[in-house]
């Protein structure tokens, strides 16, 4: 065969000769064979001969409501074959009008398979829809004989079931359909005429009831029809069956045992524990006695059994039972863990023989069940330690069983495993657990810092919060979120001292929650380097107001210059109660906005700076020294203006200011020259360079005993010459002007010596603080007639000024000079430096001063943040 692709062909022989059953019954079911052969057309079927040729009675019909057949068979052990399927026998029976009430033995033709019986009664076998079986439509195909074939076959399996005695029970209609093959000679010859094979001798007609025929001749068989009914049972674990067993074993002298064995088990696979238990008990079975009530969860009976007979004795079973049968100690729950936790125990708690036909799925989900409500006894008497725990663990992982897994995570939070907690609660995590406090507490334990100030604070822990934020790596950055939870955590416990140490982020939670008091604790006790945002000095400024402190409300003004901001305050400011005050405020606040408008170069909002003197514009009223200085401390001069603007900006500085130099207070001096230089560097002509020229000599001539004045003034002009040298094309009259500057270098002992680009004046960074200073000091009493306070002195350097920032930064060191608009990179290893400075009109257009590419995109990489 190897090699060939060819099907297998079956060559199903029937035995010829029959070795269980007597003569006349191998004849009877020979008239079936001869039957399917005929109208199946299979050829192999031949007929049986009996093995023993004595004399027998013949197969004998009845009528279902024949009392003379109850009568004659009601003092035999005859089987009745019933046409049903597994499983639906009580129900087939109680619908028969005959068998409903009557107490016989049955089996289905499925269970009979493979069985003998003395007497079998082939009950009611044709009962159903058979006409339609029986007479199919003309052009019968595949689909429709199955059904008929499928019936005859099963008939045939239980009428073979016989060895001396087959008793045909069927009303009219059956027998004219299904047996009519058996007992008309007409079709009987009809068939024998096309099956060469077969005779007549070979076939046994059904004979119609005589009483006569059926005698005292049968022979009580009741220990072997009780034995054939219990291995069928067992084997196909039938209640039913089992049952009629035990009512044959109930007949017989000796045999209470089995009965009680058969019933027991009956009631087993009818799932009636509680039953089987008592009978198994009276029987003597203890160990099947003792499963059967440990199915039933009657914890009581299985250690009342096992104490009264040790040698049943279930360790595993035992130590669960009395855990769960009373209201026990610390040590007997730890006990059954233990011996749950016991693999060999647990792996072979249900594999005794007594427990063979138990079901051992059930088995373990009543021990499932029953350890489930130990653990939760644990947990709620509060009895849980690390032992226990890892016992617990170590039966979840043995996956014999099933624990729940919440159940160990509320072990291991209550032992303080607060990790493994977590890890068995995410395992099967559902909405309700995310809810729960001992989940979130436990996920708040094992996070890391922020996280768990989160969780903390959800759950008002508020001294966790704490903890956590003081355990904390004091460089790591926090969003001001966590600074708002950690403030107001502060304030819940009454530590204000805490709250008020964590500036500025405290500043806006103190001012949200209208505690304006404490922003001004919060301020006056920072660290006075510390630079604010405008935001920080808006709400500074309204609680010094909402405090009527003017002074130090209007020196916090000076330092806003963020356009949102002085609109914020001015919405704030409105909720001021003294009239006056609000207006006093508001009108300082517009002014303030105007001057930091023109520090920002908000070119197109600026003030009208042409001739026309006349024309109206919002920033009429302000004293042209201030927007001088405005002009002064922007960064104008690198603005991408057009020419009327450059010339509007440096004809308004000539007009008000160069023309009459003995007008400037001396104190402006340098103030105003920072504003020409910047204003004669925004145009690419030389010449323009010889108005700050002439202003130094100017203020030079006219304060020539001020010495310290005077030589600023002459640094100022060097600076001043150099820039029109460098800004001259022609070669010959750059080199005679750098000639000249380099005299008044060596005059002052400036040689080789780097003067600054621009003067940083102590009044050109505080404008706004100038203005306030010298305007409206003298309009704070108002506020305060019957106080009596003395009136204001509000300091100039407000505001903290830097020249540069500096830091390191993976082996970079990095230094920013805010004036000059530079950014020096140096590479601290081997010192190369790399210098990125300002280049256009905005402070963000670099250029990058002769250096190597390699050097260029490596430092670009790590500046990359500040560029």
């Amino acid at each position: 065969m190897a090699g060939k692709n060819s099907g297998i062909r079956l060559n199903i022989r029937e035995l010829k000769q029959n070795y269980r059953s007597s003569q006349k019954i191998v004849k009877f079911t020979n008239a079936i064979q001869l039957f399917r052969s005929y109208r199946f057309d299979l050829d192999n079927i031949e007929p049986q001969s009996p093995w023993n040729n004595a004399y027998s009675t013949p197969v004998v019909w009845y009528s279902p409501g024949d009392a003379n057949f109850w009568n004659a068979i009601k003092e035999t052990n005859a089987v009745f074959i019933i046409p049903c399927d597994n499983g639906g026998e009580k129900e087939w029976i109680k619908q028969d009008e005959y068998l409903s009430n009557k107490n016989v033995n049955y089996m289905t033709i499925s269970q009979s398979k493979g069985l003998e019986f003395s007497v079998v009664v082939a009950y009611r076998l044709g009962c159903g829809e058979i006409d339609k079986l029986i007479k199919p439509p003309g052009d019968e195909k595949i689909i429709t004989r199955l059904p008929l074939e499928y019936l005859i076959n099963r008939v045939y399996v239980g009428i073979s079931r016989a060895k001396k005695r087959l008793i045909v029970v069927a009303d009219d209609e059956e027998k004219k359909l299904l047996w009519r093959v058996t007992y008309d000679a007409v079709l009987i010859n009809q068939y024998l005429a096309i099956k060469k094979k077969w005779n007549n001798s070979d076939i046994e007609p059904l004979v119609i009831s005589n009483v006569k025929e059926y005698d005292s001749q049968e022979i009580n068989e009741a220990s072997s029809l009780a034995k054939d009914f219990e291995s069928s049972g067992f084997e196909h674990r039938n209640p039913i069956t089992l049952k009629q067993a035990a009512n044959n074993y109930s007949r017989l002298p000796n045999e209470s045992g089995n009965a009680n064995k058969c019933y027991g088990f009956a009631s087993l696979f009818e799932q009636r524990y509680d039953t089987a238990a008592v009978t198994f008990e009276k029987s003597g079975w203890y160990g099947q006695a003792i499963c059967s009530y440990w199915l039933d969860e009657n914890y009581e009976k299985v250690v009342d059994i096992i104490n009264k007979q040790p040698n049943y004795n279930n360790n595993l079973l035992y130590d669960v039972s009395i855990a769960r049968a009373k209201d026990t100690d610390t040590d007997i729950l730890k006990k059954a863990i233990g011996s749950a936790a016991d693999l060999k125990l647990l792996k072979n708690v249900f594999n005794e023989d007594d427990y063979e036909y138990f079901p051992k799925d059930k088995c373990y989900e009543v021990l499932d069940k029953a350890l489930g409500t130990i653990i939760g006894d644990i947990i709620t008497r509060d009895l849980a330690d690390r032992a226990i725990l890892d016992k617990i663990i170590q039966i979840a992982d043995s996956g014999i069983i099933s624990v729940d897994h919440s159940q160990i995570a509320m072990i291991a939070y209550a032992v303080h495993e607060d990790k493994t907690a977590v890890s068995y609660w995410e395992k099967n995590l559902t909405n309700e657990i995310k809810k729960s406090e001992e989940y979130r507490m436990a996920k708040a334990k094992t996070v890391s810092f922020p996280e768990n100030v989160k969780l903390f604070y959800d759950l008002k822990q508020y001294d966790m919060v704490v903890k956590a934020y003081e355990k904390r790596n004091s460089d790591q950055i926090l969003s001001s979120d966590i600074y708002k939870m950690i403030i107001l955590v502060y304030l819940e416990l009454g530590s204000d001292n805490e709250a008020l140490s964590i500036f500025p982020e405290n500043i806006k939670v103190f001012y949200d929650l209208k505690q304006y008091d404490m922003v001004v604790k919060a301020y006056e006790k920072r660290n006075s380097d510390q630079i604010l945002s405008s935001d920080n000095n808006r709400m500074i400024t309204f609680a010094y107001s909402t405090l009527n402190k003017l002074s130090n409300a209007l020196s916090i003004l000076a330092n806003i210059t963020n356009p949102i901001d002085f609109y914020l305050i001015r919405l704030d400011l409105k909720n001021l109660n003294d009239i006056e005050r609000k207006k006093e405020l508001l009108d300082l606040c517009d002014t303030c906005e105007k001057l930091s408008n023109i520090i920002s170069e908000k070119w197109e909002d600026i003030i009208d700076l042409n001739e026309n003197k006349d024309r109206d514009t919002k920033y009429n009223g302000i004293p042209k020294l201030y927007i001088a200085l405005a002009l002064a401390q922007s960064n104008f001069q690198k603005s991408k203006l057009s020419r009327d603007k450059c010339n509007a900006i440096t004809g308004f500085l000539e007009r008000e200011f160069l023309e009459n130099t003995s007008y400037i207070e001396k104190r402006f001096t340098l103030d105003i020259g920072v504003a020409v230089e910047k204003a004669c560097c925004m145009h690419d002509g030389a010449f323009k360079h010889t108005k700050a020229l002439q202003y130094y000599e100017d203020i030079t001539r006219i304060y020539s005993k001020d010495i310290e004045l005077v030589r600023k003034c002459e640094e100022r002009w060097i600076v001043s010459k150099e820039r029109q040298a460098y800004r001259d094309k022609n070669t010959e009259k750059k080199n005679e002007i750098l000639e000249e500057a380099n005299r008044k270098r060596k005059q002052f002992d400036l040689v080789n010596i780097e003067l600054p680009e621009y003067l940083n004046t102590e009044h050109t960074g505080n404008t706004l603080a100038l203005f306030i200073n010298d305007q409206y000091k003298d309009k704070v009493q108002f506020n305060d007639k019957n106080k009596n306070i003395a009136q204001p002195t509000i300091p100039v350097h407000q505001t903290s000024i830097r020249t540069k920032v500096e830091f390191n930064f993976e082996g970079y060191r990095f230094e920013y000079f805010y004036e000059k608009h530079r950014l020096n990179i140096t590479n601290e290893n081997n010192s190369n430096q790399l210098t990125i400075t300002a280049d256009g009109s905005r402070s963000d257009d670099y250029k990058i001063e002769n250096h190597s590419i390699e050097a260029i995109g490596e430092c670009k990489k790590k500046c990359r943040f500040i560029i």
